[in-house]
């Protein structure tokens, strides 16, 4: 998924108009970057922790003179994966979060010919209009025709 489509999403979730996300991706990614770069860390519970990790000194050797040279190490930027991001990716339902009831209800939108789940949220999270354009928005990029594209309601 590139910015655009970052973009759109946010946008079909959020109900947020298209000038508001940019700002709001705009304004994450540099104040990241602004952290990162002071030797800070990014930490967004159930999502995962951006953190600069120094690389390892080596030696080279000039051409011109043959003399050993020490290569000062770029930054390097890590990211690690939170639990729930890593529950996710891998289709392992999510549990309840931290305050939140086992149970909570989901809308869960599934691939009708061959019952692949697609996305899931809870449905006290969601607005007026969402599941039409979360529909077309999986469709488009899952390559498959909207109508295919159905809805359940479950407890996780």
């Amino acid at each position: 998924m590139n910015k655009n489509g970052l973009i759109t999403a946010i946008m079909a979730r959020t109900g947020f108009n298209k000038k508001t996300v940019m700002r709001f991706i705009e304004a994450f990614t540099e104040t990241t970057a602004e952290t990162l770069k002071a030797g800070g860390k990014v930490q967004i519970s159930m999502f995962g922790r951006f953190e600069t990790v120094r690389g390892k000194e080596r030696t080279g050797i000039n051409p011109q003179t043959g003399e050993n040279l020490s290569i000062n190490p770029p930054n390097r930027i890590k990211f690690t994966a939170g639990k729930a991001l890593k529950e996710t990716v891998n289709n392992i339902p999510t549990r309840a979060k931290k305050g939140g009831k086992m149970g909570e209800q989901w809308k869960v939108f599934y691939n009708s010919e061959t019952g692949a789940e697609l996305c899931a949220y809870t449905i006290r999270g969601t607005f007026d209009g969402e599941e039409d354009d979360t529909r077309a928005l999986l469709a488009h990029e899952k390559g498959i025709p909207a109508e295919q594209i159905k809805t359940r309601i479950e407890s996780r």
